[in-house]
């Protein structure tokens, strides 16, 4: 038989063919001399096409280069060298472990380079993966705040540690790596039981593959005891088997919730005062899901788990404006609008709500709608109230400029009328009718301009410490005796009398315009309680009452009748100066406008309720005052002299000329001058001049420089501050100069006789 026995050069063949790595043999000039059949796995081209070619042939040159520079360092050091090349391989790179070596002749010279090349491209990526894969759970471990350590129980120590653990323990990382668990604990646990049988127990199992999650005491490097919570499993590595131990500390982990709650107690604090609540909308269903401080917002009669529910509760045109804004928010629009609430349902003092949303999308899709809502009732509130506040300074602001200049007019028909009564020896029936007739004009007139004066805020106002039970009661005997008997008054006051600042005639004319404005509602009679309450107010009370108010101690001053009512419309209006329901000639409209304006200047407010056929109730609130009431001592007023020389400074010509000529009706030199600059003049030419009487509303300098300027031509000389009103800042500095008062135009003859007698004491 024929020996089939393979030649050793077969089996070389075979051997080489039949690996997987690739051989291959090279010249000193790169070209190929050998390269096995696993390079058409490797490099996809079978190896007698490389045969003869080089590496830039089919590498490219960047390849080639490199190549030949690890070909030549072989050659030159005649040794082997071990390399991780990266081969491009059909526009991709492989990755192979190559040893390359020097091919030898007889001689020792080196002829050529051999190599067995690792196509290691799978190995190397999966490498790669690994290392990434640590070094984020590296990161992970060390950012970590819980302490992880791993044990090496055949090592008997700590292999690693993180930043949390050295800071846990006290000590650096590399001192840790030399503790083991029985190093950094007590010898007893808080149960009593000995640490070191526990924590073999503890580690035993977790090497077994079992969970550990308990409670152990730790002490730090310098023996300090803690409690902490302990979690342990087992880390397969690289054929090994370790330990690894997640520990928190109880104490911080106390502290983490102790701050977790304060944190949440803030927020719920925070949305409470803020009056504001989450709610999140389900755009497939409709359902709302509201937070509890939505529920308290709205009131827990309110339905709020639909939008449907929700929307019922609002006015038409908030609606309209909710749905414009959930159209828009389905298209991925956000929103931000208020709305206003209607119904008996809300709760009390809800009205205004702000509605803030925005969509949250899976893909493109909008899914959901979330966002806050707001009580903002209060701050309309405050908005509406600053409009009519302006809206009143305006109307305040022409009423003064207006009654500045009727006070004139009225001084001049009232002194002109006095005059001429002075004048006449023997007056008939019918011109003393006629004067009469005149002067009960002026004096309406008079006091139709005061009411303008207090509603401006130009009517000099002396408030006092005063009982509020005197006043009422002074008010109410007035009315007593002026509206309809078949109306019935009441009055209603505390155990204690009230004291507050104000001023009393000013304070009584209020209760009058309320008492009036009461009667003129009940033409048939009805029933007028005039009650006095002493009231303590919180911050939050006062706010709801009124954004003026602030919390201490009131005086609640409700005047209330039982008559036709007002609607809404009217009520609107109500203080806004000129505005009545009454027939013409029946009122001014300045009757509630000036009770505003007193109330207001007494740093008080005042509230209106009235529902039609029901009645009204007007409540003045004013704050309570702890001093005692001032008791004014009836003096006897001072008597006019005969003769003197009066200096009459007025800018009004009509005025000028009758209060000049009344002053010589009532024996006195007059001299007139028209404005500041005039007077001074006149007064240097005239320093007999024993009082001047100043209008203290004049064009040219002002009132105080007017004023000075007299004072340095005479010093000390007597002036009267005369005028239809006066800036309270003006004339509260000008008064408190010696020698100085106040005239209130118009006056008539005998209050110009008093103020000159008692400037000249």
């Amino acid at each position: 038989m024929k020996d089939t026995k393979p030649t050793i050069a077969e089996v070389l063949s075979r051997l080489v063919d039949g690996a997987p790595v690739v051989s291959f043999a090279k010249d000193l000039e790169g070209r190929y001399l050998f390269i096995s059949q696993a390079a058409l796995r490797l490099f996809g081209v079978e190896s007698a096409a490389l045969v003869g070619k080089t590496d830039r042939e089919f590498f490219g040159p960047e390849a080639a280069d490199r190549f030949l520079r690890e070909d030549a360092i072989v050659i030159a050091e005649r040794r082997p060298v071990e390399v991780l090349e990266k081969v491009p391989v059909g526009g991709k790179e492989r990755t192979s472990w190559t040893t390359k070596f020097p091919l030898l002749d007889e001689r020792g010279e080196p002829f050529g380079v051999g190599a067995i090349s690792l196509d290691v491209t799978d190995r190397e990526e999966a490498r790669q993966r690994l290392e990434q894969s640590e070094e984020r759970l590296r990161s992970v471990v060390d950012f970590t705040p819980a302490a992880y350590l791993l044990l090496d129980p055949e090592l008997g120590h700590f292999v690693d540690a993180n930043a949390a653990a050295a800071a846990l323990f006290e000590c650096s990382r590399d001192e840790l790596l030399t503790f083991d668990p029985l190093s950094v604990s007590p010898p007893l646990q808080a149960d009593g039981r000995p640490t070191k049988e526990v924590a073999l127990d503890h580690i035993a199992a977790a090497m077994r593959g079992e969970r550990r999650d308990f409670a152990w005491t730790h002490q730090t490097v310098t023996g300090r005891p803690f409690p902490c919570r302990v979690w342990l499993d087992r880390l397969d590595r690289d054929g090994r088997s370790a330990v690894r131990a997640f520990i928190i500390d109880e104490r911080a982990l106390a502290e983490a919730r102790s701050e977790a709650l304060r944190q949440r107690q803030i927020t719920e604090q925070t949305q409470r005062l803020a009056r504001v609540g989450g709610w999140a909308l389900e755009f497939a269903t409709g359902a709302i899901d509201a937070t509890p401080q939505v529920h308290a917002l709205l009131g827990s009669a309110v339905p709020i788990s639909t939008l449907e529910q929700a929307a019922a509760h609002l006015t038409p045109a908030s609606r309209e404006t909710l749905t414009r804004g959930l159209e828009a928010a389905q298209r991925g629009e956000s929103f931000d609008f208020e709305l206003e609430l209607s119904g008996d349902d809300v709760a009390p003092g809800m009205r205004w709500v702000r509605l803030v949303g925005d969509v949250q999308l899976e893909g493109e899709r909008p899914v959901r709608l979330v966002g806050w809502l707001q009580d903002i009732s209060a701050r309309r509130e405050l908005e509406e109230r600053l409009r009519h506040a302006s809206k009143m300074d305006a109307v305040g602001q022409l009423a003064g400029g207006v009654a500045h200049d009727f006070n004139n007019m009225l001084g001049a028909i009232l002194n002109s009328t006095a005059l001429l009564r002075h004048q006449v020896a023997a007056l008939t029936p019918d011109i003393d009718e006629s004067l009469k007739t005149i002067e009960l004009a002026a004096g309406q007139a008079a006091n139709l301009t005061r009411a303008l004066l207090i509603f401006s805020r130009k009517e000099p106002v002396r408030r006092v410490p005063v009982r509020l039970d005197s006043v009422v009661r002074d008010a109410v005997a007035i009315l007593e005796h002026t509206i309809d008997r078949r109306i019935v008054i009441e009055r209603l006051g505390p155990a204690e009398p009230v004291t507050v600042e104000a001023d009393p005639s000013q304070l009584k004319n209020v209760l009058i315009n309320l008492g009036i404005n009461a009667r003129d509602a009940m033409p048939d009679g009805g029933r007028l309680l005039v009650a006095t309450h002493l009231v303590e107010l919180s911050a939050e009370g006062a706010r709801r009452i009124d954004a003026e108010l602030r919390a201490g101690w009131w005086v609640r001053l409700d005047v209330s009748d039982t008559g036709v009512g007002m609607p809404a419309e009217v009520l609107a209006h109500v203080f806004e100066p000129f505005f009545t329901t009454k027939e013409v000639g029946k009122g001014t409209g300045l009757g509630l406008a000036t009770v505003y304006a007193t109330v207001r200047e007494h740093d008080g407010v005042v509230k209106v309720e009235s529902e039609v056929g029901r009645g009204t109730t007007f409540s003045v609130w004013l704050p309570r005052s702890g001093a005692s009431e001032q008791v004014t001592m009836e003096t006897t007023k001072p008597s006019a002299p005969a003769t003197g020389r009066v200096l009459l400074v007025d800018d009004e010509p009509l005025m000028r000329r009758a209060t000049g000529r009344l002053l010589e009706a009532l024996g006195f030199e007059v001299r007139l001058a028209e404005d500041g600059t005039d007077a001074e003049a006149m007064l240097k030419g005239w320093l007999e001049a024993d009082v001047v009487l100043l209008d203290l509303m004049m064009p040219g300098p002002s009132p105080e420089e007017t004023f000075a300027a007299l004072r340095r031509v005479k010093p000390g000389v007597p002036i009267v501050l005369c005028s239809g009103y006066a800036p309270e800042d003006v004339a509260a500095r000008l008064l408190s100069e010696p020698k100085v008062t106040h005239l209130q135009k118009p006056f008539n003859r005998a209050q110009l006789a008093e103020a000159i007698a008692l400037v000249r004491r």
